[in-house]
């Protein structure tokens, strides 16, 4: 007889043996995972944000008050 996780006539092949992923595994991925896509999101809005206002204020200071003729 073989050890657990070897087969063969000399035991030479060993078996891949996946364990399935436990509940609490899964969830803990679920909540990592959806708490990096929400700081990513905040974290884009805020950029965005940022780059807007300055993209004003630069418009603003491009055009400035000509004297009529």
């Amino acid at each position: 007889r073989c050890d657990v996780g070897f087969s063969g006539v000399r035991c030479v092949h060993s078996e891949l043996v996946r364990q399935p992923l436990s509940k609490e595994y899964v969830a803990l991925t679920v909540i990592i995972v959806l708490l990096f896509l929400i700081a990513i999101s905040i974290a884009s809005y805020y950029i965005c944000r940022r780059y807007r206002s300055k993209r004003r204020q630069t418009n603003t200071s491009e055009y400035k008050e000509v004297g009529s003729l």
